[in-house]
């Protein structure tokens, strides 16, 4: 059957899904006449038989089409049914869905709960369903144009003093506009009068000013430099009460981990050693889910090949989880396993941000945490960046973990690393943390500052000195020499150095060289004809 009746009605991207009989004996049978509102039967059948069959083709489906495009109120109410169930986590079968419609005189017409095994029965094919979504759309609108065309006809043929023709067409106009406006109900204008007599609201936090609720958090780090880690000990100390995160006090609240690239094992293991630097048993975490899942599919969101994003049933399911655990920490490792898109297209990595992970922060009240690899320019270039600078147009805050930075003469050490905020909308950007890998586990570094370090600096520079006098390995004030002070002491061991490095010690080297009261001296050494300088000890 074709025509604005009929299943072969064109949709207004061109596609034509197949033509579809309606079921004998359904609750309204399609009209043929010109002057009932048109419809399609048939299309509304096989589309919510589809979905009965496959509920993984719901979420792209509900991504166009509301209850109020079906033309028969039975089909309504099965569809508003089957979003409930399935944006719950749960299953929406024809046994599900039964239980809800055996006392429903509803469906009594079409043979009650047994109209809904028809319906699956009647399903032609899961890959045409978003065809006949948007088939349904497109007849919702005629329908509501048509009704618009009859109150112009109506109004025209009975003409008041109070309206002219012109009027009736205005009104008209208005109507078709609301039409699409209707489909866009969700725009809902605010006017800062709205505000007058209301509390500002305040910004809130998992940790101040690094991770914000209720918005999206991008941490990027290469591969192996620890944010699965580092995200799981977080985790951990929400769970907790009064412990600190690499030296931050956070909120005290529920999380689940979503974790595409571990199993079971590896993050009981993992939880272990964390366990043993907060001092807790596995007793205390009550208020962390874990999700491994490795070997798994854990795409969230995939793309049609006109680029528009749609969340996946795994994404209803995991909100369901997310809901029920009232949690306000999410955590999606790595973003390469849950984003099906292209990197590097714009339109991809916002809608994945917007609709996708920031959805789920809207939704359950949470902040999500988008773990992620940068690219080798990222890496390169110590931005941290990946892909289209969607990506970071979209995060609230990104975060960059990465080995601590050290100059090309020094020797960098592999266990050291750096949390940076690289963006945050609202807080300041270029903070960070050192901390260093140690027995499993990430140590926060913690620094003396201001005068306090100084001193310190001051101290550990003295002490090495002594230590290269005593056997005659002079070191120069020159920054051009082999022996450069501040070279050579950076080259020391961690523990000898305290942690300084030679940008600190060249700042210490000046202040104990030109203070009041110098506590270093330059002295000239070996022969006249080719004299040195070094460091040594004023009287």
């Amino acid at each position: 059957m074709s025509g604005p009746n009929g299943a072969g009605h064109p949709t207004s991207n061109g596609h034509k899904p197949p033509p579809v009989t309606p079921l004998r004996g359904d609750p309204d049978p399609i009209s043929t006449s010109p002057d009932e509102p048109p419809r399609d039967t048939g299309s509304e059948q096989a589309l919510l038989g589809a979905l009965l069959i496959a509920n993984a083709a719901y979420p792209r489906v509900a991504g166009v089409l509301r209850t109020t495009h079906f033309a028969l109120p039975v089909h309504q109410r099965i569809y508003a049914a089957m979003g409930i169930l399935i944006e719950r986590g749960e299953e929406a079968n024809p046994v599900t869905l039964g239980r809800y419609f055996e006392q429903d005189q509803a469906l009594a017409p079409a043979g009650g709960a047994g109209y809904l095994m028809k319906l699956a029965q009647c399903a032609v094919t899961v890959s045409n369903a978003l065809d006949y979504a948007r088939t349904i759309v497109d007849l919702a609108h005629a329908r509501e144009a048509m009704f618009a065309a009859q109150d112009l006809i109506a109004a025209v043929c009975n003409p008041t003093p109070d309206a002219s023709a012109a009027d009736h067409i205005a009104r008209m106009r208005a109507q078709l506009e609301d039409i699409i406006v209707n489909d866009a109900s969700d725009l809902q204008p605010v006017s800062p009068t709205e505000w007058i007599g209301r509390p500002t609201p305040q910004r809130e936090w998992i940790v101040n000013e690094w991770i914000p609720l209720r918005r999206v958090t991008g941490l990027y780090g290469a591969p192996g430099v620890g944010k699965s880690l580092l995200m799981q000990m977080l985790c951990t100390v929400t769970a907790l009460v009064d412990m600190l995160w690499l030296g931050l006090p956070v909120r005290h609240c529920r999380s689940v981990l979503f974790y595409c690239e571990d199993d079971e094992d590896e993050m009981h293991y993992r939880q272990e050693q964390i366990n043993r630097l907060y001092r807790c048993t596995n007793a205390d975490l009550g208020d962390m889910l874990l999700l491994p899942m490795l070997g798994r599919d854990g795409t969230l969101m995939t793309f049609d090949r006109d680029g528009r994003g749609a969340v996946t049933l795994l994404f209803y399911k995991l909100q369901a989880i997310v809901k029920r655990h009232r949690a306000q920490l999410v955590v999606l490792d790595t973003l390469s396993d849950v984003f099906s898109g292209n990197e590097i297209n714009r339109s991809h990595a916002r809608q994945f941000v917007q609709q996708g992970a920031a959805r789920m922060a809207r939704d359950c009240n949470c902040a999500t945490v988008c773990c992620a690899h940068p690219s080798l320019t990222g890496i390169s270039t110590k931005t941290g960046l990946s892909g289209s600078t969607g990506w970071d147009g979209a995060f609230r805050s990104r975060l960059y973990v990465h080995p601590l930075d050290v100059e090309p003469d020094e020797v960098a050490d592999t266990d050291e690393r750096v949390l940076t905020r690289k963006k945050a909308n609202w807080a300041k950007a270029g903070e960070a943390i050192e901390m260093r890998w140690h027995d499993g586990v990430f140590v926060h570094k913690t620094k003396p500052t201001g005068w306090i370090c100084r001193d310190h600096a001051d101290q550990v520079f003295l002490e090495l000195l002594d230590q290269m006098s005593k056997t005659s390995r002079w070191v120069s004030p020159n920054v051009g020499a082999r022996n450069y002070a501040p070279l050579v002491f950076s080259q020391r061991s961690k523990d000898d150095r305290e942690g300084f490095r030679k940008q600190d010690f060249a700042e210490a080297m000046e202040r104990l060289l030109r203070g009041p009261k110098p506590a270093i001296v330059v002295e000239q050494y070996g022969r006249p004809s080719e004299p040195h300088q070094r460091l040594v000890r004023s009287c």
